[in-house]
Parts: structure tokens; C-alpha cells; sequence
């Protein structure tokens, strides 16, 4: 897939990744020291977004920049590739600097950003992590969470460290742990996620078991009350965490709560799902640029949000069995779980006040992966019109077959 990006918010995917190159010197946010931290945007005071819409800046020079007019950036190209085969990237920095660059395969790239003059309190407009070293609410071992986020990984820890970073970076205001379930990766790949800035719970499976049963066994090791199962290639805006939490005391039947997608460029991926007869999402939203989110509730009813972003009380999930394995290794286990809640009476909400930023398929994105997905979830469509098809065509609780009804008739027991 190639794509022309002329933003500069999708830089912040490769944000741990950068050096500033000035005076013969090389900073990093992994290498700065205290003295430097400023350098690279950590003002407490600002709001913050993975990709920034708005003026903030991640980068700052205070005192490191003297007169010359060249700065240099160099960017490490795996997070982009992980998303895009290619991508043109135009950088435009409220200090005036500007630069282009060409992504097309990995390893190191170097930017020169240029301006005429230079002001000793200029910012380059990266994108802003500026809540980064603001103290996260994480809970400690000697009290639960309240939310347990779970992210699977499997060699993508570039994308797993990020989207950690991201919800942790959200600043709930509930306590929470992160735990990153690891699908059988490579040692070193392991190695890197332990190196992390941001702590994690690593259960290791040493296997690939796909998304469904992945996710139940993390369920069965989180500690919080509440889940929130996250993609590593999806990265939580400020505040989302809290609006899905606030969706569960705000709406006695809610059972499940989604945040609205968009990908890196701000472009609509998705506000909640509708489900046809067939058993295909239409997308709410998808990719249409003048879709109001303010014409939305705070709080939404769908038929369907994605697993990419979807928060369940762990109870409720136990209860509900999981994530359906006849869907194994993956599609469709997140809309029959969504569906399941029907059984229960209760309902699914998008939070349209949530917002997160996914690269979609970023986690594979090979053209044999390609072909091999359209045919599974082919496959696990038709497995799910077997139990939903009769309810989707009527809407009426009558037309489920045998084996739910009988469900429902033992949950109202």
C-alpha cells in the first residue's frame, strides 16, 4: 500500500525514534539528559495528541540551537514501514524550518529542515507527546486497577512500545496497568518490549494463539475490574480511556463500550458499526470528510465497535466466555461478541468523545497475509450468519436459533 502523506502528525508514530543533529551533537529523548528533557517537548501544561492537529510541538530548543540555519532529523523508517510501503512526508515547523522526505524502506533517515533565522525559543512542530513525563496513574501491586489494558504483540514491538505510550499518555484519570501478551516473538523483540518506558505486564505464550484466545488468557491475568482490549496499532487520544469508562456509569445497560478509530492522517475510520443482513459492518463515518461527530450522542448505541478499541467489565466478559474460538485465529470474534450482548439485554456504545488513531493492519501487512485474511474472514462471516443470520434479517429475538435462545432463557434464570 503506498499512501502520500503531506501530514506532519503521522511523524509521531516514529516519535521515540528521533534525533535532533545540531552543532556536531546528537540528542535523543532515550539519551538526554535531565538538563536536556525540555528538548523534546515534556510541558505538562499542554494538551496532548498522538497526531497533533493543532500548534503544540514535541521538539523545543530552549538553548542548544545558536544561529545556524540547518537542523537535522533523523528518523528511524521501521514504524512507518510497519503502516505504509511508502509515504511522502512533508515537515512544517512553527519555527519556519521545513523539510521533505521519502519513506520506501527501513533504517535510518535524515531530514535537513532549513530556515533563514533561527529565534532562541522556536519549537519544531513534530507532533506532541507533551504529557509524556507527567506521573501516570499506574497502580501499584499492592492495590487493583481499575482498568487493565491489553495489548497483543507479535514481532511489532516498535508499534507495542508506542501504543503503550499512547494509552499511557492519555492520562486517565482511573488507576490502570498495562499488559502486553506476546504471541510466540522472537527473544530480541521480547527484549526490546521489556526496555520500554512505559511498564508492562508481559505474559509470555510462546506461541501464536491469535486474537481471541490471546485476549482470554490475558482477561484471566488482568487485575482491573474493567478491560480494555487495544490493537498495538491503535493509539488512544487524550481522555479516551475515561469517556469509555464514563459510558458504563453514565448507561446502566451498557455492556460494551468502543471509542471512534481514525487513521494517521485525522481521515474517519469508524464511529461504531451497523450490521446488514449479510453479516458486513457499514462503517459509520468511513473515510467521509464531512461526517459530524457532534450530531452524535455522547454516548452511542451500535450494533458493533472494534476489537482495535473496545472496553467490557472483566465479569462480563468472563461470563460471556470470552472471545468466541470457533473464530479462530482471528475476524469476526469481536462482532459476535458485540452481538452477544443482546443476550443480556444490555447494549453497545460508541464513546463519541474517544478518539483513537489506527493504522489498520498495520500488525500484517503482507500481500499473502493480505490474501489469506479476505479468505478467512470470508470463512468466519459465514460461520456467524449461522447463529446471527435469522436475527439480522428480522431484527426479532425469535429468529435466533435453538442454542441462544437457550442462552438467554438461562441467563434470565
Amino acid at each position: 500500500m503506498s499512501s502520500d502523506l503531506e501530514d506532519r502528525r503521522i511523524l509521531s508514530i516514529a516519535y521515540r525514534s528521533i534525533e535532533l543533529v545540531n552543532n556536531e551533537s546528537t540528542l535523543s529523548p532515550r539519551t538526554c539528559n535531565t538538563r536536556h528533557q525540555q528538548i523534546f517537548g515534556f510541558y505538562p501544561n499542554e494538551s496532548w495528541g498522538v497526531w497533533s492537529a493543532g500548534k503544540k510541538s514535541c521538539l523545543s530548543f530552549p538553548d542548544v540551537i545558536n544561529s545556524k540555519n540547518r537542523i537535522d532529523l533523523i528518523l528511524d523508517a521501521h514504524p512507518f514501514t510497519e503502516a505504509f510501503k511508502s509515504c511522502s512526508i512533508s515537515i512544517k515547523t512553527s519555527s519556519g524550518h521545513r523539510g521533505k522526505a521519502k519513506i520506501s524502506g527501513r533504517g535510518s533517515i535524515k531530514i535537513g529542515l532549513k530556515k533563514t533565522l533561527l529565534r532562541r525559543d522556536s519549537r519544531l512542530v513534530v507532533g506532541d507527546f507533551s504529557q509524556i513525563d507527567t506521573p501516570y496513574n499506574f497502580s501499584h501491586n499492592d492495590k487493583l486497577p481499575t482498568i487493565s489494558i491489553i495489548l497483543l504483540n507479535q514481532e511489532k514491538h516498535h508499534l507495542t512500545c508506542l501504543a503503550a505510550i499512547a494509552a499511557a499518555s492519555s492520562a486517565p484519570r482511573v488507576s490502570f496497568e498495562i499488559l502486553c501478551v506476546d504471541n510466540g516473538s522472537s527473544s530480541e523483540c521480547l527484549q526490546e518490549i521489556r526496555k520500554s518506558d512505559v511498564p508492562m505486564r508481559l505474559i509470555e505464550l510462546g506461541e501464536n494463539k491469535g486474537f481471541g484466545l490471546a485476549n482470554n488468557l490475558a482477561a484471566n491475568e488482568a487485575r482491573g475490574e474493567y478491560l480494555l482490549f487495544l490493537n498495538n496499532d491503535a493509539f488512544l487520544d487524550q481522555g479516551a480511556v475515561d469517556e469509555m469508562f464514563i459510558a458504563f456509569q453514565r448507561t446502566p445497560d451498557c455492556r460494551i463500550v468502543g471509542s471512534v478509530l481514525r487513521y494517521p492522517d485525522g481521515t474517519m475510520q469508524e464511529a461504531g458499526a451497523t450490521l446488514q443482513p449479510d453479516g458486513r459492518p457499514v462503517r459509520h463515518g468511513r473515510n467521509d470528510q464531512k461526517f459530524n461527530l457532534r450530531k452524535l450522542p455522547r454516548f452511542h448505541p451500535v450494533d458493533y465497535v472494534s476489537g482495535a478499541s473496545l472496553m467490557i467489565r472483566k465479569s462480563d466478559f468472563l461470563e460471556m466466555g470470552g472471545f468466541d474460538q470457533k473464530y479462530a485465529p482471528a475476524y469476526y470474534e469481536d462482532t459476535d461478541l458485540c452481538m452477544r450482548a443482546l443476550l443480556y439485554g444490555q447494549k453497545v456504545y460508541l464513546a463519541s468523545r474517544a478518539c483513537c488513531y489506527h493504522i489498520e493492519n498495520a500488525t500484517s501487512s503482507t500481500i499473502e497475509h493480505g490474501a489469506w485474511a479476505t479468505s478467512t474472514a470470508e470463512a468466519h462471516r459465514n460461520i456467524f450468519l449461522k447463529d446471527w443470520g435469522g436475527y439480522l434479517a428480522t431484527r426479532n429475538p425469535k429468529d435466533l436459533p435453538w442454542h441462544l435462545k437457550n442462552r438467554i432463557s438461562a441467563i434470565k434464570k
